[in-house]
Protein backbone atom coordinates (compact mmCIF):
# COMPACT_ATOMS: atom_id res chain seq x y z
CA UNK A 1 0.00 0.00 0.00
CA UNK A 2 2.94 2.31 0.58
CA UNK A 3 3.84 1.91 -3.09
CA UNK A 4 0.35 3.12 -3.97
CA UNK A 5 0.84 6.16 -1.72
CA UNK A 6 -2.27 5.13 0.20
CA UNK A 7 -2.78 5.23 3.94
CA UNK A 8 -2.81 1.88 5.71
CA UNK A 9 -4.54 3.47 8.70
CA UNK A 10 -7.85 2.15 7.42
CA UNK A 11 -10.22 -0.69 8.43
CA UNK A 12 -8.83 -4.22 8.28
CA UNK A 13 -11.54 -5.26 5.81
CA UNK A 14 -10.43 -2.53 3.38
CA UNK A 15 -6.83 -3.71 3.61
CA UNK A 16 -7.92 -7.29 2.93
CA UNK A 17 -9.92 -6.16 -0.13
CA UNK A 18 -6.90 -4.29 -1.50
CA UNK A 19 -4.62 -7.29 -0.96
CA UNK A 20 -7.21 -9.63 -2.50
CA UNK A 21 -7.37 -7.49 -5.65
CA UNK A 22 -3.60 -6.98 -5.82
CA UNK A 23 -2.89 -10.72 -5.58
CA UNK A 24 -5.76 -11.70 -7.86
CA UNK A 25 -7.28 -14.00 -5.23
CA UNK A 26 -10.72 -13.59 -6.82
CA UNK A 27 -9.53 -14.55 -10.31
CA UNK A 28 -10.25 -18.28 -10.03
CA UNK A 29 -12.84 -18.59 -7.27
CA UNK A 30 -14.49 -16.00 -5.03
CA UNK A 31 -12.28 -15.25 -2.01
CA UNK A 32 -14.37 -15.05 1.17
CA UNK A 33 -12.22 -13.79 4.09
CA UNK A 34 -14.76 -15.13 6.57
CA UNK A 35 -14.00 -18.66 5.38
CA UNK A 36 -10.42 -18.43 4.11
CA UNK A 37 -8.83 -16.50 6.99
CA UNK A 38 -8.72 -18.70 10.08
CA UNK A 39 -9.07 -15.82 12.59
CA UNK A 40 -12.28 -14.69 10.89
CA UNK A 41 -13.63 -18.23 10.64
CA UNK A 42 -13.16 -18.78 14.38
CA UNK A 43 -14.56 -15.34 15.22
CA UNK A 44 -17.60 -15.98 13.05
CA UNK A 45 -18.56 -18.91 15.26
CA UNK A 46 -19.14 -16.57 18.22
CA UNK A 47 -22.26 -14.50 18.79
CA UNK A 48 -20.51 -11.18 19.41
CA UNK A 49 -22.37 -7.88 19.69
CA UNK A 50 -19.91 -6.25 17.30
CA UNK A 51 -20.69 -8.83 14.62
CA UNK A 52 -24.38 -7.87 14.57
CA UNK A 53 -26.08 -5.60 12.07
CA UNK A 54 -26.73 -2.18 13.57
CA UNK A 55 -30.50 -2.73 13.57
CA UNK A 56 -30.08 -6.05 15.42
CA UNK A 57 -27.60 -4.48 17.84
CA UNK A 58 -30.08 -1.73 18.71
CA UNK A 59 -32.75 -4.37 19.27
CA UNK A 60 -30.35 -6.23 21.57
CA UNK A 61 -29.72 -3.11 23.64
CA UNK A 62 -33.47 -2.39 23.88
CA UNK A 63 -34.40 -5.77 25.37
CA UNK A 64 -35.07 -6.27 29.09
CA UNK A 65 -32.00 -8.47 29.50
CA UNK A 66 -29.21 -7.89 32.05
CA UNK A 67 -26.69 -7.16 29.29
CA UNK A 68 -25.64 -5.38 27.14
CA UNK A 69 -26.11 -2.12 28.98
CA UNK A 70 -24.56 1.27 29.55
CA UNK A 71 -21.00 -0.03 29.74
CA UNK A 72 -21.16 -1.62 26.31
CA UNK A 73 -22.94 1.46 24.95
CA UNK A 74 -20.12 3.66 26.27
CA UNK A 75 -17.53 1.49 24.55
CA UNK A 76 -19.35 1.51 21.21
CA UNK A 77 -19.79 5.29 21.43
CA UNK A 78 -16.04 5.60 21.86
CA UNK A 79 -15.47 3.23 18.95
CA UNK A 80 -17.56 5.51 16.71
CA UNK A 81 -15.40 8.43 17.82
CA UNK A 82 -12.28 6.45 16.97
CA UNK A 83 -13.62 5.59 13.52
CA UNK A 84 -14.19 9.28 12.75
CA UNK A 85 -10.64 10.13 13.85
CA UNK A 86 -9.36 7.41 11.53
CA UNK A 87 -11.49 8.75 8.68
CA UNK A 88 -10.18 12.31 9.05
CA UNK A 89 -6.60 11.03 9.24
CA UNK A 90 -7.10 9.01 6.04
CA UNK A 91 -8.66 11.97 4.19
CA UNK A 92 -5.88 14.27 5.40
CA UNK A 93 -3.26 11.75 4.25
CA UNK A 94 -4.73 11.73 0.75
CA UNK A 95 -5.09 15.53 0.56
CA UNK A 96 -1.71 16.56 1.92
CA UNK A 97 1.43 16.63 -0.23
CA UNK A 98 3.95 17.12 2.58
CA UNK A 99 5.69 13.86 3.49
CA UNK A 100 5.96 15.05 7.08
CA UNK A 101 2.20 15.59 7.37
CA UNK A 102 1.46 12.35 5.53
CA UNK A 103 3.64 10.46 8.01
CA UNK A 104 1.86 12.10 10.94
CA UNK A 105 -1.60 11.32 9.53
CA UNK A 106 -0.56 7.74 8.83
CA UNK A 107 0.54 7.33 12.44
CA UNK A 108 -2.69 8.89 13.71
CA UNK A 109 -4.78 6.66 11.45
CA UNK A 110 -3.05 3.51 12.66
CA UNK A 111 -3.38 4.52 16.30
CA UNK A 112 -7.07 5.35 15.81
CA UNK A 113 -7.68 1.94 14.25
CA UNK A 114 -5.85 0.25 17.13
CA UNK A 115 -7.96 2.05 19.74
CA UNK A 116 -11.13 1.41 17.74
CA UNK A 117 -10.41 -2.34 17.88
CA UNK A 118 -9.70 -2.10 21.60
CA UNK A 119 -13.01 -0.34 22.26
CA UNK A 120 -14.83 -2.81 20.02
CA UNK A 121 -13.46 -5.61 22.21
CA UNK A 122 -14.75 -3.86 25.34
CA UNK A 123 -18.26 -3.65 23.87
CA UNK A 124 -18.58 -7.40 24.33
CA UNK A 125 -16.22 -7.72 27.28
CA UNK A 126 -18.24 -5.32 29.42
CA UNK A 127 -21.29 -7.54 28.98
CA UNK A 128 -19.19 -10.64 29.63
CA UNK A 129 -17.81 -9.11 32.84
CA UNK A 130 -21.30 -8.33 34.12
CA UNK A 131 -22.54 -11.83 33.28
CA UNK A 132 -19.53 -13.22 35.15
CA UNK A 133 -20.52 -11.36 38.34
CA UNK A 134 -24.00 -12.86 38.10
CA UNK A 135 -22.56 -16.33 37.54
CA UNK A 136 -20.14 -16.28 40.49
CA UNK A 137 -22.83 -14.90 42.81
CA UNK A 138 -24.64 -18.22 42.33
CA UNK A 139 -21.67 -20.38 43.35
CA UNK A 140 -22.39 -22.87 46.16
CA UNK A 141 -21.41 -22.06 49.76
CA UNK A 142 -22.32 -25.19 51.71
CA UNK A 143 -19.07 -25.14 53.70
CA UNK A 144 -16.26 -22.76 54.67
CA UNK A 145 -14.06 -23.84 51.78
CA UNK A 146 -16.76 -23.12 49.21
CA UNK A 147 -17.62 -19.83 50.92
CA UNK A 148 -13.99 -18.74 50.65
CA UNK A 149 -13.85 -19.69 46.98
CA UNK A 150 -17.08 -17.82 46.29
CA UNK A 151 -15.89 -14.73 48.18
CA UNK A 152 -12.63 -14.61 46.18
CA UNK A 153 -14.37 -15.16 42.84
CA UNK A 154 -16.90 -12.42 43.56
CA UNK A 155 -14.08 -10.05 44.55
CA UNK A 156 -12.23 -10.74 41.29
CA UNK A 157 -15.38 -10.39 39.20
CA UNK A 158 -16.32 -7.07 40.83
CA UNK A 159 -12.85 -5.64 40.23
CA UNK A 160 -12.91 -6.78 36.61
CA UNK A 161 -16.33 -5.19 36.12
CA UNK A 162 -14.82 -1.87 37.21
CA UNK A 163 -11.58 -2.36 35.28
CA UNK A 164 -13.28 -2.74 31.89
CA UNK A 165 -15.03 0.67 31.89
CA UNK A 166 -11.83 2.22 33.28
CA UNK A 167 -10.02 0.92 30.19
CA UNK A 168 -12.80 2.33 28.00
CA UNK A 169 -12.37 5.76 29.63
CA UNK A 170 -8.58 5.60 29.11
CA UNK A 171 -8.96 4.64 25.44
CA UNK A 172 -11.42 7.48 24.83
CA UNK A 173 -9.13 9.95 26.62
CA UNK A 174 -6.21 8.83 24.42
CA UNK A 175 -8.41 9.35 21.36
CA UNK A 176 -9.25 12.86 22.51
CA UNK A 177 -5.51 13.56 22.43
CA UNK A 178 -5.52 12.36 18.81
CA UNK A 179 -8.61 14.46 18.04
CA UNK A 180 -6.85 17.52 19.45
CA UNK A 181 -3.98 17.06 16.97
CA UNK A 182 -6.47 16.57 14.14
CA UNK A 183 -8.37 19.70 15.18
CA UNK A 184 -5.20 21.68 14.43
CA UNK A 185 -3.48 19.72 11.66
CA UNK A 186 -6.30 17.76 10.03
CA UNK A 187 -7.79 18.57 6.63
CA UNK A 188 -9.87 21.70 7.34
CA UNK A 189 -13.15 20.66 5.60
CA UNK A 190 -13.19 17.55 7.85
CA UNK A 191 -12.79 19.37 11.16
CA UNK A 192 -16.52 19.15 11.88
CA UNK A 193 -16.07 15.36 11.94
CA UNK A 194 -13.24 15.79 14.44
CA UNK A 195 -15.54 17.85 16.66
CA UNK A 196 -18.28 15.21 16.44
CA UNK A 197 -15.69 12.54 17.28
CA UNK A 198 -14.61 14.48 20.35
CA UNK A 199 -18.20 14.80 21.62
CA UNK A 200 -18.74 11.06 21.13
CA UNK A 201 -15.52 10.31 22.96
CA UNK A 202 -16.50 12.55 25.88
CA UNK A 203 -19.85 10.75 26.07
CA UNK A 204 -17.98 7.45 26.12
CA UNK A 205 -15.80 8.71 28.97
CA UNK A 206 -18.74 9.96 31.04
CA UNK A 207 -20.60 6.70 30.56
CA UNK A 208 -17.55 4.60 31.37
CA UNK A 209 -16.76 6.63 34.49
CA UNK A 210 -20.36 6.13 35.66
CA UNK A 211 -19.89 2.39 35.24
CA UNK A 212 -16.69 2.45 37.27
CA UNK A 213 -18.47 4.36 40.04
CA UNK A 214 -21.45 2.01 40.15
CA UNK A 215 -19.13 -0.96 40.71
CA UNK A 216 -17.10 0.63 43.52
CA UNK A 217 -19.61 -0.17 46.34
CA UNK A 218 -19.22 -3.88 45.49
CA UNK A 219 -15.44 -3.78 46.01
CA UNK A 220 -13.96 -4.34 49.48
CA UNK A 221 -10.32 -3.50 48.68
CA UNK A 222 -9.83 0.07 49.98
CA UNK A 223 -6.52 0.66 48.16
CA UNK A 224 -8.03 -0.56 44.90
CA UNK A 225 -10.99 1.78 45.34
CA UNK A 226 -8.66 4.71 45.98
CA UNK A 227 -6.76 3.92 42.76
CA UNK A 228 -9.99 3.78 40.77
CA UNK A 229 -11.27 7.07 42.18
CA UNK A 230 -7.94 8.81 41.55
CA UNK A 231 -7.77 7.55 37.97
CA UNK A 232 -11.32 8.46 36.96
CA UNK A 233 -10.90 11.91 38.48
CA UNK A 234 -7.70 12.48 36.49
CA UNK A 235 -9.16 11.09 33.25
CA UNK A 236 -12.26 13.28 33.57
CA UNK A 237 -10.23 16.43 34.23
CA UNK A 238 -7.81 15.77 31.34
CA UNK A 239 -10.67 14.93 28.98
CA UNK A 240 -12.71 18.03 29.78
CA UNK A 241 -9.68 20.20 29.04
CA UNK A 242 -9.00 18.37 25.76
CA UNK A 243 -12.65 18.70 24.69
CA UNK A 244 -12.62 22.42 25.44
CA UNK A 245 -9.49 22.90 23.32
CA UNK A 246 -10.94 20.87 20.44
CA UNK A 247 -14.20 22.86 20.55
CA UNK A 248 -12.19 26.09 20.53
CA UNK A 249 -10.17 24.95 17.52
CA UNK A 250 -13.36 23.99 15.68
CA UNK A 251 -15.02 27.37 16.28
CA UNK A 252 -11.80 29.04 15.16
CA UNK A 253 -11.77 26.96 11.95
CA UNK A 254 -15.37 27.76 10.96
CA UNK A 255 -14.71 31.46 11.45
CA UNK A 256 -11.69 31.32 9.16
CA UNK A 257 -11.65 31.51 5.35
CA UNK A 258 -10.17 28.02 4.89
CA UNK A 259 -13.43 26.05 4.76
Amino acid sequence: MSKQRSSNGIPENDIINIVTQSLGLNDVTPFDPRKKIIEYAVKGQKNNLMDMKISNLLDEFSRKSIAPGGGSASAITGAFGASLCSMVAAISFEKYKSDKLKTKMLKIGNESQKLMKSLSFYVDEDSNAFKKTIKVSKLPEENEELKKIKFNEIAKANKYSAEIPLCVAKNCRDLLKIAKVLSVEGYVPSLCDVNVASELLMSGIKGAVSNVKVNIPNIKDKLYIKRLETEIKRITKESELLLSEINHNFIKSINSDEL
